[in-house]
């Protein structure tokens, strides 16, 4: 008998602090939601405060396409070659004089490389662009160092973005 109240007690305390994980575990999940929802209201706003904003950037960040492809990578899709197309049209349309710089750098950077520089360049987050490309945390980073060296004679991968957001001002090919 007293085996029995002895598991009995053992049982009662592993499901109390099942429970107890699984509400800490909800609850660290509602955090990183939110904190996520905050963050991206934030970068938002931060986008919508750049002072050179003109009006074929804003028609790229707005379109059916960019948008769609936010939604995409919040699914954890990557992004198909149908959408991958569509995107190359919209900067061609809309960010002419980039997508004629981009297409000029072309033969100095792989597909991914290319890849990453129109999605960087359409204000997607690094998570975002990972997602659509289907590629690692390092594998990303390589490409962003990469892409920083050749286009840009600049080591390592923190100051990319700024330089892609610049082009073709801060180019050093």
């Amino acid at each position: 008998m007293a085996e029995y109240a002895s598991v009995f007690e053992r049982l009662q305390t592993a499901e109390e602090e099942l429970y107890a994980s699984r509400h800490h575990f909800e609850h660290f999940i509602a955090d990183k939601e939110e904190e996520i929802v905050r963050l991206r209201t934030m970068l938002e706003e931060a986008r919508s405060a750049r002072l050179v904003y003109d009006e074929g950037e804003a028609a790229l960040l707005a379109s059916d396409i960019v948008q769609r492809l936010h939604r995409t990578s919040a699914n954890a899709t990557e992004m198909s070659t149908g959408e991958w197309k569509k995107l190359q049209d919209a900067v061609q349309r809309l960010l002419p004089d980039f997508y004629k710089q981009a297409a000029t750098l072309r033969k100095h950077l792989t597909d991914q490389e290319y890849m990453l520089l129109l999605l960087t360049r359409c204000q997607f987050s690094h998570y975002e662009i990972r997602t659509l490309m289907s590629t690692s945390a390092q594998r990303f980073t390589n490409l962003r160092t990469s892409v920083n060296r050749k286009l840009f004679d600049e080591q390592g991968a923190r100051t990319l973005t700024q330089h892609i957001m610049d082009m073709p001002a801060s180019l050093k090919v």
